[in-house]
């Protein structure tokens, strides 16, 4: 009984400090799905631990006024910034993404990375679209995975086939068929990328072809 209760005890434990960590995220969605997964995962453990009957669970949700009102006064922002960019006037659109960003809504990230990719500011908007995919906003997988797809290319081109498999892997693993070709053809034949540091891995070359093919 002892050993079951010191089990339960250090489930709940990570259970709550994982609930904390949640709460850091800077978007009310992702916190309340975070929180939702590490319920699914643990609450079962608890329950075969304990005497196995149903569990109950209780808590309590702290909401700051004007933490609210900052977090809806953000997501305006992209309305406003939308309509911005499609009156031309580029700079406003910019600023309104940029401030809904910093102030909580992972979405202006991806607008403000998509902007600065149809500007041609490619390092700008990589470091745009991972933070909004870092956040939970999957419709920024596509166009970053394209984005690192062009970067891999043109430093393969270059020559520097370290760099290129490193932008080859995160766009693959972020659904790029062209990338997980790619992978396919540095895991079979590496010795055809002079200083790709990359081992050859049939498996693994198998892996990645299948995944482009599927696709």
């Amino acid at each position: 009984a002892a050993d079951s209760a010191t089990g339960i005890a250090a489930i709940v434990g990570r259970l709550g400090r994982s609930l904390s960590r949640s709460a850091s995220l800077p978007d009310v969605q992702a916190r309340f799905d975070a929180a939702l997964e590490e319920l699914k995962a643990s609450l079962p453990d608890i329950g075969r631990r304990g005497s196995g009957d149903d569990l109950s669970l209780a808590g309590y949700i702290g909401i700051d006024p004007v933490k609210v009102r900052e977090h809806i006064k953000c997501r305006e922002l992209i309305p406003q910034g939308k309509a911005a960019y499609e009156a031309g006037r580029t700079e406003k659109a910019e600023d309104c993404f940029r401030k809904a960003a910093e102030n909580g809504c992972p979405k202006g990230w991806y607008l403000f990375g998509c902007l600065y990719r149809d500007e041609g500011l490619r390092d700008d908007a990589l470091d745009a679209l991972e933070k909004a995919v870092s956040q939970g906003v999957q419709e920024a997988a596509e166009p970053l995975a394209l984005l690192l797809y062009d970067a891999a290319h043109a430093r393969q081109e270059l020559g520097d086939h370290q760099a290129a498999f490193a932008s080859f892997t995160r766009s693959a693993e972020l659904g790029n068929r062209e990338s997980q070709y790619a992978l396919g053809m540095y895991y079979g034949s590496p010795q055809s990328y002079p200083g790709c540091n990359v081992r050859q891995n049939f498996a693994r070359a198998v892996e990645w072809t299948l995944s482009a093919a599927r696709q």
